[in-house]
Protein backbone atom coordinates (compact mmCIF):
# COMPACT_ATOMS: atom_id res chain seq x y z
CA UNK A 1 0.00 0.00 0.00
CA UNK A 2 1.15 3.41 -1.10
CA UNK A 3 -0.96 6.12 0.73
CA UNK A 4 -1.34 9.58 0.03
CA UNK A 5 -2.44 11.45 3.22
CA UNK A 6 -4.38 14.63 3.46
CA UNK A 7 -5.20 15.38 0.04
CA UNK A 8 -6.56 18.72 -0.14
CA UNK A 9 -8.34 18.90 -3.69
CA UNK A 10 -9.81 16.61 -6.22
CA UNK A 11 -7.15 17.17 -8.19
CA UNK A 12 -4.09 16.35 -5.66
CA UNK A 13 -6.11 13.28 -4.93
CA UNK A 14 -6.37 12.58 -8.86
CA UNK A 15 -2.40 13.24 -9.47
CA UNK A 16 -1.73 10.68 -6.61
CA UNK A 17 -3.66 7.72 -8.32
CA UNK A 18 -2.34 8.59 -11.55
CA UNK A 19 1.38 8.48 -9.32
CA UNK A 20 0.81 5.25 -8.18
CA UNK A 21 -0.94 5.29 -5.10
CA UNK A 22 -3.04 2.80 -3.61
CA UNK A 23 -5.02 4.36 -1.00
CA UNK A 24 -5.76 8.15 -0.78
CA UNK A 25 -7.24 10.39 1.89
CA UNK A 26 -9.09 13.65 1.21
CA UNK A 27 -9.06 15.96 4.05
CA UNK A 28 -11.96 18.25 3.66
CA UNK A 29 -12.30 18.68 7.22
CA UNK A 30 -11.56 22.67 7.41
CA UNK A 31 -14.77 22.82 4.79
CA UNK A 32 -18.05 23.44 6.27
CA UNK A 33 -20.43 19.62 6.29
CA UNK A 34 -22.12 19.87 3.13
CA UNK A 35 -18.79 21.16 1.09
CA UNK A 36 -16.86 18.32 2.88
CA UNK A 37 -19.56 15.66 1.78
CA UNK A 38 -19.67 16.67 -1.87
CA UNK A 39 -15.76 16.80 -2.25
CA UNK A 40 -15.23 13.31 -0.95
CA UNK A 41 -18.28 12.09 -2.95
CA UNK A 42 -16.32 13.45 -6.14
CA UNK A 43 -13.01 11.28 -4.71
CA UNK A 44 -14.94 8.35 -3.69
CA UNK A 45 -16.55 7.93 -6.82
CA UNK A 46 -13.18 8.57 -9.00
CA UNK A 47 -10.79 6.41 -6.72
CA UNK A 48 -13.51 3.63 -6.61
CA UNK A 49 -13.83 3.42 -9.96
CA UNK A 50 -10.25 2.27 -9.95
CA UNK A 51 -10.31 0.05 -6.65
CA UNK A 52 -8.40 2.24 -4.92
CA UNK A 53 -9.73 3.29 -1.02
CA UNK A 54 -10.25 6.30 0.51
CA UNK A 55 -10.25 7.75 3.96
CA UNK A 56 -11.55 11.37 4.73
CA UNK A 57 -11.79 13.39 7.95
CA UNK A 58 -14.91 14.36 9.79
CA UNK A 59 -14.40 16.54 12.95
CA UNK A 60 -11.04 18.28 12.77
CA UNK A 61 -8.01 17.28 14.62
CA UNK A 62 -5.93 20.24 14.77
CA UNK A 63 -1.96 21.80 14.99
CA UNK A 64 0.26 21.93 17.63
CA UNK A 65 2.13 24.48 15.15
CA UNK A 66 0.95 27.98 16.27
CA UNK A 67 2.03 28.64 12.55
CA UNK A 68 -0.98 26.84 11.65
CA UNK A 69 -4.08 28.54 11.37
CA UNK A 70 -6.99 26.00 11.55
CA UNK A 71 -9.70 25.49 13.86
CA UNK A 72 -9.95 21.99 15.32
CA UNK A 73 -12.99 19.97 16.13
CA UNK A 74 -14.23 17.50 17.98
CA UNK A 75 -16.03 14.82 15.84
CA UNK A 76 -19.72 14.42 16.88
CA UNK A 77 -20.99 10.49 16.29
CA UNK A 78 -23.96 11.35 14.81
CA UNK A 79 -22.70 13.48 11.98
CA UNK A 80 -19.95 10.47 11.74
CA UNK A 81 -22.45 8.30 10.90
CA UNK A 82 -24.45 10.87 8.50
CA UNK A 83 -20.93 11.78 6.74
CA UNK A 84 -19.69 8.27 6.51
CA UNK A 85 -23.69 6.80 4.82
CA UNK A 86 -23.43 10.05 2.83
CA UNK A 87 -20.06 9.74 0.97
CA UNK A 88 -18.67 5.79 0.87
CA UNK A 89 -15.99 6.66 2.29
CA UNK A 90 -13.73 3.32 3.63
CA UNK A 91 -12.70 4.77 6.46
CA UNK A 92 -12.80 8.01 8.87
CA UNK A 93 -10.25 10.19 10.47
CA UNK A 94 -12.30 11.24 13.63
CA UNK A 95 -11.39 14.06 16.23
CA UNK A 96 -11.15 12.55 19.77
CA UNK A 97 -8.33 14.99 21.13
CA UNK A 98 -4.98 14.38 19.25
CA UNK A 99 -3.15 16.69 17.71
CA UNK A 100 -0.62 16.68 14.50
CA UNK A 101 2.77 17.47 14.98
CA UNK A 102 2.61 17.40 18.86
CA UNK A 103 6.23 16.72 20.32
CA UNK A 104 5.16 15.60 23.73
CA UNK A 105 2.66 12.68 24.56
CA UNK A 106 0.50 14.81 26.84
CA UNK A 107 -3.12 14.70 24.65
CA UNK A 108 -6.02 14.44 26.21
CA UNK A 109 -8.01 11.59 24.91
CA UNK A 110 -11.61 11.31 24.77
CA UNK A 111 -11.97 7.46 24.79
CA UNK A 112 -16.18 7.72 25.37
CA UNK A 113 -16.17 9.97 22.27
CA UNK A 114 -14.13 7.43 20.14
CA UNK A 115 -16.61 4.46 21.17
CA UNK A 116 -19.36 6.05 20.65
CA UNK A 117 -18.13 6.69 17.43
CA UNK A 118 -17.17 3.01 16.62
CA UNK A 119 -20.96 2.01 17.23
CA UNK A 120 -22.34 4.42 14.77
CA UNK A 121 -20.45 4.03 12.35
CA UNK A 122 -19.31 0.61 10.38
CA UNK A 123 -16.59 1.62 8.40
CA UNK A 124 -12.28 1.71 10.21
CA UNK A 125 -11.61 4.68 12.06
CA UNK A 126 -8.56 6.53 11.60
CA UNK A 127 -6.47 8.53 14.26
CA UNK A 128 -4.26 11.19 12.96
CA UNK A 129 -1.72 13.33 15.18
CA UNK A 130 -0.65 9.97 17.38
CA UNK A 131 2.63 10.92 18.33
CA UNK A 132 0.68 12.97 20.79
CA UNK A 133 -0.44 9.83 22.26
CA UNK A 134 1.01 8.01 25.71
CA UNK A 135 2.27 4.50 25.33
CA UNK A 136 -0.14 3.00 27.15
CA UNK A 137 -3.29 4.44 25.64
CA UNK A 138 -2.29 3.39 22.43
CA UNK A 139 -3.40 -0.08 22.77
CA UNK A 140 -6.10 1.44 24.28
CA UNK A 141 -7.51 3.33 21.25
CA UNK A 142 -7.81 0.26 19.51
CA UNK A 143 -9.90 -1.34 22.46
CA UNK A 144 -12.63 1.56 21.96
CA UNK A 145 -12.57 1.09 17.97
CA UNK A 146 -9.73 2.65 16.15
CA UNK A 147 -8.51 0.29 13.60
CA UNK A 148 -5.76 2.96 11.81
CA UNK A 149 -2.84 4.82 13.98
CA UNK A 150 -0.71 7.46 12.09
CA UNK A 151 2.41 8.36 13.53
CA UNK A 152 4.70 10.79 12.14
CA UNK A 153 6.34 13.15 14.46
CA UNK A 154 7.86 10.25 16.30
CA UNK A 155 9.66 8.95 13.70
CA UNK A 156 10.83 12.55 12.14
CA UNK A 157 12.01 13.35 15.88
CA UNK A 158 13.70 10.34 15.80
CA UNK A 159 15.55 11.10 12.76
CA UNK A 160 16.70 14.36 13.56
CA UNK A 161 17.51 13.71 16.97
CA UNK A 162 19.79 10.92 15.24
CA UNK A 163 21.20 12.66 12.39
CA UNK A 164 21.98 16.15 15.38
CA UNK A 165 24.53 13.33 17.57
CA UNK A 166 26.17 12.22 14.32
CA UNK A 167 27.01 15.95 13.65
CA UNK A 168 28.28 16.53 16.74
CA UNK A 169 30.38 13.34 17.14
CA UNK A 170 31.95 14.37 13.79
CA UNK A 171 31.12 17.57 12.74
CA UNK A 172 33.32 17.17 8.91
CA UNK A 173 30.97 14.37 8.33
CA UNK A 174 28.92 14.83 5.03
CA UNK A 175 28.26 12.40 2.98
CA UNK A 176 24.48 11.66 3.51
CA UNK A 177 24.66 8.13 2.75
CA UNK A 178 27.15 7.37 5.91
CA UNK A 179 24.56 9.60 7.75
CA UNK A 180 21.33 8.57 6.96
CA UNK A 181 21.76 4.81 7.66
CA UNK A 182 22.06 5.36 11.39
CA UNK A 183 18.82 7.75 11.10
CA UNK A 184 16.87 5.26 9.30
CA UNK A 185 18.04 2.42 11.84
CA UNK A 186 16.86 4.82 14.61
CA UNK A 187 13.09 5.65 12.49
CA UNK A 188 12.88 1.70 12.42
CA UNK A 189 13.55 0.55 16.06
CA UNK A 190 11.07 3.95 16.98
CA UNK A 191 8.40 1.95 14.45
CA UNK A 192 8.63 -1.25 15.42
CA UNK A 193 8.28 0.19 19.08
CA UNK A 194 4.90 1.52 17.95
CA UNK A 195 3.65 -1.71 16.30
CA UNK A 196 4.22 -3.85 19.36
CA UNK A 197 2.67 -0.90 21.86
CA UNK A 198 -0.33 -1.49 19.14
Amino acid sequence: CLHFDHGASFEACALAIRRGCTSIMIDGSALSFEENVALTKTVVEMAHAMDISVEAEIGAVGYSDPDIRFNARFTEPQEAKRFAQLTGVDALAVAVGTVHRMEMQKAELQFDRLQEIAKQVDIPLVIHGSTGVADEDLAKLVRFGARKINIGTALRMEFGQTLRRQFADDPKEFDRIKLFGPCMEAVKDKAVQKMELL
